[in-house]
């Protein structure tokens, strides 16, 4: 009632309901528990992403055409051959990740005195050698999500983690759910050397091995236990943790000390009732351009309100501004755009709620997460106003506003089917972190083809007529609720579920496999912003594959189509 009584004073007495059918679901508790949520660990360190380019290029599929030459470096992609890296063998793993800080369940972040002597002491490791994991683009025209697959991840003892052997020593280990990156930010950096681009991957650790003998190990000076974090984090989570970690700063220059390594921030939190591998119920900041000429100052973040703790907690790991120095080799936070410190306030308010200082050192130590402690005055406020980040120093310069409504996939939004699969697909609509019941959505099926695009590939030879009536051919194979378009509303979860059923795309790219479908998702009226999460899902269909009695190499039968790519 506190809740609805605000709205109509924000409102002058009308409320929210009056003017759409959409209506947010108060008093919801669901008790979930995300990466966010307490207790957590911080680390950073390096990453290798041995990145292969030869197959970023359409024409080097054709397996019947390809020529040594093919495998040249070039400066170009676009120019055909082998790219900046050819022999990239697309291994990834962690490099010197180290735990930087922890948030228990209750007392300070980062306080030594808390935790015992275990947090400098602890490393995050992944697997290497023969069974790394491996990165994974959806196609070779849709290469804006590479997927991890493969990844085990560790947090060890240091001594452990030095001899380099997964499970030796380590305090818990996982499986790192394979995910698609997100939140791909191409302009963070200013930089002439390192790439300009950051970022960020967030999943489940499951299948965790957790260690008995070291989770109860006294640290003698203290006399605490030396891992209590991690004891914390098995009561709370005991089957699955939230993992999310940003990659920027990433070297593609062949012949530098540090080529295709990059740097990395991360946080490890508890995953409790969620449904999903990477979805949050939480609130989203969008950027904002302070000129026309600009691109947004701050990316993108999501935060959380919890009532109970009298907190508001920021992911700014992948918002803030990076700028490089080659004389210092130094990566720093580029304050000379942003300041030193950031404000919270509600939107359209210069009240101060809250003041982040932020410098490099707070970067690697808490990976981006700044934690706000409120009044319970000011918990019954925020859970309905909109809130925005300011420069301290004016407080008119908005880097960061809330949305109204953030309308993301609950489900996995990239997908493999073959022809005659049918999958589920699940958007979800909040409000203020509470679900929105009766908003209508329309979804639109796109082909993606680099024949429909503006800058197609000069090589490709595109026969407009022919591949237009190819493409018109294969709208139809995928299709959501039966049509390539339609309408759903959330129900009183805020949710929506869609059927997408799968046919035959017709081989229209010859000797690559399959099409690529898009999936936009946009509200139908809206009375304020709307953020989506990166807007699009996208699908490969496979080709259809018919044969009968036994498989052969050649032939009508024949499995070289496939082996071939």
């Amino acid at each position: 009632e506190q809740i609805r009584t605000e709205r109509l004073e924000r409102t002058g007495g009308e409320d929210a309901k009056d003017k759409s059918d959409d209506e947010v679901v108060f008093g919801l508790s669901n008790n979930e528990m995300f990466y966010l949520d307490r207790p957590r660990l911080h680390f950073a360190g390096r990453f290798r992403a041995d990145v292969s380019t030869i197959n970023n290029v359409y024409d080097n599929f054709a397996s019947d055409l390809f020529q040594p030459v093919h495998e040249a470096i070039t400066d170009s992609e676009t120019a055909g051959y082998g790219g900046w890296h050819p022999d990239g063998t697309n291994e990834f793993l962690f490099h010197n990740v180290t735990v930087t800080s922890v948030c228990p369940k209750k007392g300070d972040c980062n306080n030594p005195n808390t935790m015992g002597m275990g947090t400098s002491g602890m490393t995050v490791t992944t697997n290497s050698g023969e069974g790394s994991a491996q990165m994974a683009d959806l196609d070779v025209e849709w290469q804006l999500s590479s997927i991890l697959y493969g990844m085990n991840i560790a947090i060890c003892p240091l001594k452990s983690a030095m001899s380099n052997t997964m499970n030796l020593g380590a305090i818990v280990s996982g499986v790192f759910h394979p995910v698609g990156v997100t939140g791909l930010w191409n302009s963070r950096a200013r930089t002439d050397r390192l790439s300009t681009s950051s970022s960020n991957y967030q999943s489940l650790l499951e299948n965790l091995q957790w260690n008995d003998k070291l989770l109860n190990t006294v640290d003698e000076m203290t006399n605490q236990y030396k891992y209590a974090v991690l004891r914390e984090l098995r009561d709370v989570s005991p089957t699955r943790l939230s993992i999310s970690f940003v990659a920027y700063g990433y070297s593609s220059t062949p012949g530098s000390p540090d080529f295709t390594y990059g740097y990395l921030v991360g946080t490890i939190g508890p995953a409790v009732k969620s449904k999903s591998v990477n979805y949050i119920r939480g609130r989203f900041l969008y950027g904002l351009k302070l000129n026309t000429d600009t691109q947004p100052t701050l990316n993108r973040a999501q935060f959380l309100l919890r009532e109970e703790m009298k907190t508001l907690t920021f992911d700014f790991g992948n918002s803030l501004p990076k700028v490089y120095d080659r004389n210092t080799g130094q990566y720093s936070i580029y304050t000379e755009a942003i300041g030193s410190e950031l404000c919270v306030t509600r939107c359209g308010s210069s009240q101060e709620i809250g003041r982040i200082k932020i410098s490099d050192e707070w970067y690697i130590k808490t990976a981006g997460i700044a934690e706000i402690h409120l009044t319970d005055a000011l918990i019954v406020e925020l859970q309905a106003s909109l809130l925005q980040i300011v420069n301290c120093s004016d407080f008119r310069s908005v880097f960061l506003n809330e949305s109204l409504q953030y309308v993301r996939p609950v489900s996995d939004s990239l997908m493999y089917m073959d022809p005659g699969d049918k999958v589920d697909l699940t958007l979800s609509v909040t409000q203020f972190g509470r679900p929105v019941k009766n908003r209508k959505l329309t979804l639109v099926v796109h082909v993606y083809h680099p024949c429909n695009d503006l800058f197609a590939h000069p090589k490709l030879h595109c026969n407009t007529t022919t591949i237009r009536s190819q493409l018109q051919r294969a709208l139809g194979a995928l299709r959501v609720d039966g049509r390539n378009w339609t309408s759903v509303s959330t129900d009183s979860s805020g949710q929506a579920t869609i059927q997408l059923s799968a046919g035959d795309p017709g081989n229209v790219r010859r000797f690559v496999d399959g099409l690529v479908y898009l999936i936009s998702y946009l509200p139908v009226g809206s009375e304020g912003p709307i953020a989506y999460q990166d807007a699009t899902i996208a699908v490969r269909v496979f080709d259809l594959f018919n044969w009968t009695g036994k498989p052969s190499w050649y032939g009508d039968n024949g499995v070289y189509s496939i082996f071939k790519q």
